[in-house]
Order: C-alpha cells, then sequence, then structure tokens
C-alpha cells in the first residue's frame, strides 16, 4: 500500500491509499464479506466481458481523458488499434496470394474472383459480428 496526494481542487489535495492490485484481487477473493463480494461480482463481470469480447473497457475513466490517463495513454492506444487493422490487412492479403497461388487461371477481375472474394468476406463478417452481410 502506498499512500499518495491527489488534487481534489486547484487548492486542495486529499490522501489517497493505493494497493498492490495482486493484493487487492488475492483479498478480494480470500474474504468474506458484502464488499468482497461486491468485488468479486464485478471483477467477474470484468473477466467475463474480456473473455468474450477480447478486450475489456472502463468507459467512465476513458471519458475523463487525460486528467485520468496522462497524454501518452490515447496515442499508445491509437498504436495498438492500428497495429490490429494492419495485421487484419495482412490476413487478407495472404488470402489474395493463396488464391493467387492455387489459381491457375487467376483473373482477379473475373466473375469468379469477384464471387469468391465476396463469399470470404462474408465469412469473415459473420464469423466476427454473427450477423449475414447483405
Amino acid at each position: 500500500m502506498r499512500l499518495w496526494h491527489a488534487a481534489r481542487y486547484k487548492t486542495q489535495t486529499i490522501l489517497i491509499n493505493y494497493y498492490n492490485l495482486d493484493a487487492i484481487i488475492s483479498v478480494g477473493y480470500r474474504v468474506n464479506s458484502i464488499q468482497a463480494t461486491r468485488f468479486r461480482i464485478w471483477a467477474t463481470g470484468i473477466l467475463k466481458e474480456y473473455m468474450i469480447k477480447g478486450f475489456a473497457m472502463d468507459d467512465e475513466r476513458l471519458k475523463q481523458g487525460k486528467t485520468a490517463f496522462g497524454k501518452d495513454y490515447f496515442r499508445e492506444l491509437l498504436e495498438r488499434v492500428r497495429s490490429i487493422r494492419a495485421s487484419e490487412r495482412r490476413i487478407w492479403q495472404q488470402i489474395t496470394d493463396i488464391f493467387a497461388e492455387c489459381s491457375i487461371d487467376y483473373d482477379r477481375d473475373s466473375d469468379t474472383a469477384y464471387h469468391f472474394y465476396a463469399t470470404i468476406q462474408n465469412k469473415f463478417h459473420y464469423a466476427i459480428t454473427h450477423k449475414v452481410l447483405k
């Protein structure tokens, strides 16, 4: 545990206890109290969201912007999203390369290629959203 000074207003500061995350989780799952039960419900919800979606976000803290995270946080988040998007492009490029390699008479402007890519795009869209493109 560490004691930190935090600005409450421009002229007023308050002391805040910061605990180690591992300690919070360990205690939260071992203690039997109403507060510990609420913590377990909250933590389980976050873990469930992470397992289903692959990410978890604290919307309220994100809305606060720079005051909650600092100036480099959003830059890092943007870089990570760009990296994910770049990997999606690489996957799509690999699919086109495989199709071109496997097709003896590959013509990227042919109806066959158009329908193939439309089908693959629909499969990807369905895999991600569980909805069919119209």
